[in-house]
């Protein structure tokens, strides 16, 4: 069973090795990824499989804006992509009780990222909202 619970400060370096090995991320420094699970894990989630990491998204609410989530990073472990898992991460999020303040989703996508695109779309789609693209 697929376990999703708010990081803790020791999943950061788990969470770097997951970016490291799913391919198609912008690594950042396992530093970042250790400050993320400890200031905002209000607004991240760790998907757990028998005690290992198979997913996460790392988020956090806009200082300025913060009715605004910035979604920053998801990525799903090969062995379990293509089962609905970064969109019930979202969600995970999204419907804590102390995250009823997000009214809008911001996040930057590279163009090659084809899987991330569709995602938003299913989301928007979800939410019956419109997605507005800059370039």
């Amino acid at each position: 069973m697929i376990i999703l619970r708010k990081p803790i400060l020791e999943d950061g370096a788990k969470i770097y090795q997951l970016a490291n090995s799913v391919g198609g991320l912008d690594v950042n420094s396992c530093y970042s990824y250790l400050l993320m699970c400890q200031k905002f894990a209000d607004t991240c989630v760790v998907a757990c499989y028998e005690k290992e990491i198979i997913g996460f998204a790392i988020a956090f609410l806009d200082p300025q804006k913060p009715e605004v989530l910035f979604v920053w990073q998801i990525a799903v472990s090969d062995k379990f992509r293509n089962r609905g898992l970064a969109m019930t991460m979202l969600y995970h999020i999204l419907l804590r009780e102390h995250n009823t303040e997000i009214k809008f989703i911001e996040t930057s996508i590279t163009p090659s990222n084809l899987s991330s695109q569709a995602l938003f779309r299913s989301l928007s789609i979800d939410l019956k909202c419109e997605i507005k693209e800059r370039k």
